[in-house]
């Protein structure tokens, strides 16, 4: 279903409540990252260009969770 949406980055996970609140921690690590980089990409280069823009949150999107360390 994800890939039809054309959603590649995605967390598999038990559904207990400890795995649960354990993907919640890891996606909310992973989203403050993600949103740390794009502002200092928004201060380090103010006057980027769309195509830049959109090549940089490409990049992001791809390692998303890559980064991460498991628990």
């Amino acid at each position: 279903m994800t890939v039809s949406l054309s959603i590649t980055n995605v967390i598999k996970f038990e559904k207990t409540a400890e795995e649960t609140v354990k993907t919640f921690k890891r996606e909310r690590r992973a989203r403050e990252r993600y949103l740390k980089e794009v502002d200092d990409f928004n201060h380090a280069v103010p006057c980027a260009t769309m195509e830049t823009r959109v090549a940089f949150n490409a990049s992001l999107a791809e390692k998303y969770y890559e980064e991460e360390k498991e628990d």
